[in-house]
């Protein structure tokens, strides 16, 4: 079997195991059956186990994903399948499957999937918020010029500088949610009256 199994009694200790068991620990079939299931699970997984049995207690079966320790003190994460039998005795069959490069995987993807998200929120950031920040500048004094040369059409340029503030927020909304550090809307404001100045 690809899997690796392990059969217990109730108080852990082990009954028998296959060599897939011994293969995935490091251990050979003679070491594990001197050993107890609490003997493979890292510190950190313990306080879950109480629940794990529990749950067995309850149900019958039970699918969990906890730790191992290889004999060599590498941690490996598993996918432990559980069923209580009663035979002569009541036993525990643990069917575990070693999702340690799977586990790895995902953390990677996540790890990517940050970076990329980071990339997007300084991106709308740095270059979308600016440039639309810039551009409310710009129609406010634009607004300013149609007081004195077409003040009939100040409404529509007012609307049109609210709809553009609008669009700041949500961008910098967008933004901050992308890059959960704080982010000052105003901080550009010298740069971008600088920039603004172009358009007097």
């Amino acid at each position: 079997s690809n899997d690796a199994i392990f059969i217990h009694d109730i108080q852990g200790g082990f009954l028998d195991v296959n060599q897939r068991a011994c293969d995935l620990l490091g251990y050979s079939r003679e070491e594990l059956l001197g050993m107890r299931t609490l003997d493979c699970h890292t510190q950190r997984s313990l306080p879950g186990l109480a629940a794990v049995a529990k749950k067995l207690a309850s149900d019958g079966c039970h699918r969990f994903e906890s730790e191992l320790v290889h004999k060599n003190g590498n941690v490996l994460n598993v996918d432990i399948n559980a069923k209580y039998f009663n035979w002569a005795e009541v036993i525990c069959q643990g069917i575990v499957r070693d999702i340690t490069e799977q586990k790895q995987l995902e953390a990677k993807v996540v790890e990517i999937a940050d970076v990329e998200r980071q990339g997007i929120g300084e991106e709308l950031h740095d270059g979308l918020c600016q440039d639309l920040k810039a551009i409310e500048i710009a129609s406010t004094i634009f607004e300013d010029t149609l007081k004195l040369s077409a003040p009939d059409l100040v409404k529509q340029a007012e609307k049109i500088t609210m709809d553009i503030n609008r669009s700041i927020r949500t961008a910098y909304a967008l933004a901050k949610g992308l890059l959960p550090v704080g982010l000052d809307v105003e901080g550009f404001e010298p740069f971008l009256n600088e920039m603004a100045a172009s358009f007097e």
